[in-house]
């Protein structure tokens, strides 16, 4: 204590403490300096990624619709043959019946020439032999002639027969060419839809988890420091990388980002360090990616390894 002039007490002032030493100043503007700059190292690495799985997605997606495209285009040249092919053959079937037809009438015609030839030379011999003859060689030669007559008839009727039924075989042929072509053309159809669900099943996983990944760019652009790197490292060496929220549970954020992008989740073990060892307690995380022995980085420093 000391006494001023007018006796009043005051403190003493040589007791005061000395300010910190500039080294002191120095390491703390140092490891200041050094965190900003992992923190850029960490965004860098954030958008890189996330660039690279916006283009093998897309990627994907060309591959996918070129396949579709092709398979759809062997369909359809498929079909042409087949069309091209029946309708050669129903062709050829017509061309047959026709000179079937055709073959048949002039052997009808030939046959009626030579009937009336006949009848006619019957008639004028018959003409010239009446007075002469006697009743029974005009009665025999009647009966002669009539008999030629019933075969020739007979001849004519079979040759009929055997033309209609060539007829009704080449009818048949065609029938059975046009029921083929009627199933071919069902199973294209069939074909042709289900490419065509196929490529609408794929594009709609292909747009849900494009989706994501632009949502999850969008919510870091926006708000980079609001937000906590989780690195789920896989044992073949591939790191992905998810973010939360500082105040979100761990699971529901997990889980969240999981289902916007497509995953499915399975129950797993994992080990955290605290002052007296390690605490085993459950988490819900990505089944893509995570498995026993897989480990959680976090960027807090915290790491979080699965038990085996």
């Amino acid at each position: 204590m000391a006494t001023n002039d007018n006796n009043r007490v005051t403190k003493d002032t040589s007791a005061r403490k000395n300010p910190p030493p500039p080294s002191m100043l120095f390491t703390g503007i140092q490891e200041a300096a050094q965190k900003a700059a992992e923190e850029v190292a960490r965004e860098a690495m954030q958008r890189a990624y996330l660039e690279n799985l916006a283009a093998g997605y897309e990627a994907q997606i060309q591959a996918t619709e070129t396949k579709l495209n092709n398979q759809i285009n062997l369909l359809k040249e498929e079909h042409a043959n087949q069309l091209s092919q029946h309708s050669s053959q129903v062709s050829s079937l017509k061309d047959e019946h026709a000179k079937e037809i055709s073959k048949h009438n002039d052997w009808i015609v030939a046959l009626k020439k030579q009937h009336e030839k006949e009848i006619s030379e019957l008639k004028a011999g018959q003409e010239k032999t009446t007075a002469s003859s006697t009743a029974g060689r005009a009665k025999a030669e009647n009966a002669l002639h009539q008999a030629k007559l019933s075969a020739m008839a007979e001849g004519a009727a079979k040759a009929r027969q055997e033309s209609q039924a060539n007829v009704s075989e080449l009818l048949a042929k065609i029938n059975a060419r046009d029921g083929e072509i009627a199933e071919l053309n069902k199973q294209l159809e069939k074909k042709v839809a289900d490419c065509a669900k196929t490529t609408a099943a794929t594009d709609a996983l292909l747009l849900k988890k494009s989706r994501a990944i632009v949502e999850l760019q969008r919510r870091v652009s926006d708000h980079p420091s609001s937000w906590i790197q989780v690195h789920f490292d896989r044992k073949h060496g591939k790191r992905r990388t998810y973010f939360r929220k500082p105040d979100e549970n761990f699971r529901e954020a997990v889980e969240e980002l999981g289902k916007a992008a497509g995953l499915k989740y399975e129950r797993t073990v994992f080990r955290r360090p605290d002052n007296n060892g390690y605490i085993d307690g459950s988490k819900s995380l990505a089944q893509n990616g995570i498995t026993h022995g897989a480990i959680v980085h976090y960027e807090t420093g915290f790491n979080f390894s699965t038990s085996t």
